[in-house]
């Protein structure tokens, strides 16, 4: 299982360092360069996506935190409950195309058996 954290703390990081970047082609501006449209450009989508970045993972970082502790404090009904049987059958991996040329399959086998009998 991924942890849903460490992805929040990674996109989190890549918009501050969006933002950087962002700040260093403000920092080259008001020392003079002169910047193309397309840098400047760039620049706004830098700080567009930093920003964005930046929220949704401190966010989803904060709301990951949270549902962690109230599952520790509250251990959910499922865990408590003991699991019901399956009937039997299901939940053998077998998709429902593979069962249904299982069935055929027997079918077959049935039919030439039936045959094999009539012959003797």
């Amino acid at each position: 299982m991924k942890n849903p954290k460490f992805s929040y703390i990674i996109r989190a990081i890549c918009g501050v360092y969006l933002l950087w970047i962002v700040w260093d082609f403000a920092n080259a501006f008001l020392k003079g360069e002169n910047l193309s449209l397309l840098m400047i450009i760039a620049a706004i989508a830098f700080a567009f996506f930093g920003i964005v970045f930046v929220i949704t993972g401190i966010r989803g970082w904060m709301r990951v935190n949270k549902e962690q502790k109230e599952e520790a404090e509250n251990p959910s009904k499922e865990q408590e409950q003991p699991k019901k049987e399956e009937p039997s059958g299901a939940g053998h991996g077998m998709s429902l195309s593979e069962r249904a040329n299982l069935v055929k399959s027997l079918g077959k086998v049935e039919e030439t058996e039936d045959k094999k009998e009539e012959e003797r």
